[in-house]
């Protein structure tokens, strides 16, 4: 970029104060606040400038390689295309500073602000960065930083950036999905060494990963937008299922504590230390309470040649099956196997349902227990030899 022969004067006066020291710079930079000092491609690596305000300055394409800037100040800074590398950053600020292509691979970077940074596409590989603020700024809150463990700050913010957008909007229940779409797209794209940065709500909402290879983030974006796109509804429904299924749990686990706690006052006076579950259960559906209570200690009590239970084991087997095929990642396998398991169980064959279950997926077993089908929950532990002798 070409200088006016007055703006090179002044790069001249500017790189001269900054040989003598940080000090003799910042007090010569205080009687020029109404200027613009524009220090493009200058080389200070190796030097000491702890403290020094560049306040405003534009440094695009310098070089601080093994640079120590401790307590420096770099609000407002053009820093694209700086290198940074092995600096020591420690309290540095750098809020609103554009950093488009900075390097800050192996700095020392604790306590640093980089709250309002812009920093599109810079590379901070191996960069030691614990405690800083990012979310938040560290002059309105120097007690809420951030903090991270050896290597994390870099898999969060390195990178380039990659957002893919709820192209129809988002609702709430995208809130509690964003894991779900978050491993949906980890797992169809392991080869591009994603890394799931969270819920950008910057323009139009979307999921934000980043790609250490900005080509592949460019080669990337568009495919797997059109997954996203292709699988969204999916996720979401499976999500909503398994949240509706929770919900309507809950309502069941309080009409059964309701109707424990009638039943006790209503025999309070009878000598007993147990609660015999035959009459409980009688109790219940007089009391028009649908489902069984069974005790603590013996969840459920799996009898595979009762024709009631097993009519019961066949609906729970649906129900699972029908939120299995909601999920986007389940196999086909266990999708089989649990069609396979309810036919038998509707045909009242206990081997069938058995045999069919012992080539489903482990998973389905914490899933199933999870989403309350405590028969079908049995018939998987029975199946897979996991019954307590």
């Amino acid at each position: 970029m070409k200088l006016s022969s007055k703006d090179k004067t002044i790069t001249k006066l500017a790189l001269k104060k900054l040989q003598i020291g940080a000090d003799a710079f910042n007090l010569w930079r205080g009687s020029q606040r109404k200027r613009q000092i524009q220090l493009f491609n200058q080389n200070f690596d190796g030097w000491r400038l702890d403290g020094v305000n560049f306040l405003g300055t534009k440094l695009i394409g310098c070089s601080f390689q093994k640079t120590s800037l401790q307590n420096s100040s770099f609000v407002a800074a053009n820093l694209n295309k700086v290198n940074f590398t092995g600096a020591d950053l420690t309290n540095a600020d750098f809020n609103g500073a554009r950093m488009y292509q900075s390097i800050l691979d192996q700095t020392i970077a604790e306590r640093v602000n980089f709250f309002g940074t812009m920093r599109e596409a810079w590379s901070i590989k191996g960069i030691n960065c614990q405690t800083c603020w990012i979310t938040s700024s560290r002059e309105e809150n120097p007690a809420r930083h951030d903090s991270f463990k050896p290597g994390e700050f870099e898999s969060i913010y390195g990178g380039t950036k990659v957002r893919i957008v709820f192209t129809d909007g988002i609702e709430p229940i995208d809130l509690l999905a964003l894991p779900f779409y978050a491993k949906s797209l980890l797992d169809k794209f392991p080869d591009k060494k994603l890394v799931f940065a969270g819920l950008s709500a910057l323009g139009s909402p979307s999921l934000e990963f980043r790609v250490e290879d900005a080509k592949v983030a460019s080669s990337s974006t568009a495919d797997m937008q059109a997954y996203f796109n292709s699988h969204h509804s999916e996720v979401r429904a499976s999500v909503m299922a398994l949240v509706s299924n929770q919900l309507s749990r809950k309502d069941e686990q309080i009409s059964e504590l309701t109707s424990t706690l009638k039943y006790i006052a209503q025999t309070k006076n009878e000598p007993r230390t147990l609660i015999n579950m035959g009459e409980f259960n009688q109790f219940n559906q007089e009391q028009g309470v649908q489902g069984r209570i069974v005790s603590k200690n013996q969840i459920v009590q799996l009898n595979l040649s009762d024709q009631s239970q097993m009519a019961q084991v066949a609906m729970e087997l649906e129900k699972l099956l029908n939120l299995v095929k909601a999920i986007p990642n389940a196999s086909e396998q266990d999708k089989q196997s649990l069609s396979e398991a309810a036919a038998a169980a509707k045909n009242q064959d206990s081997k069938g349902v058995l045999n069919a279950l012992k080539k489903a997926g482990g998973w389905l077993l914490d899933f199933s227990k999870g989403v309350g089908v405590e028969l079908a929950a049995a018939a998987l532990t029975k199946a897979m030899g996991l019954e307590s002798k």
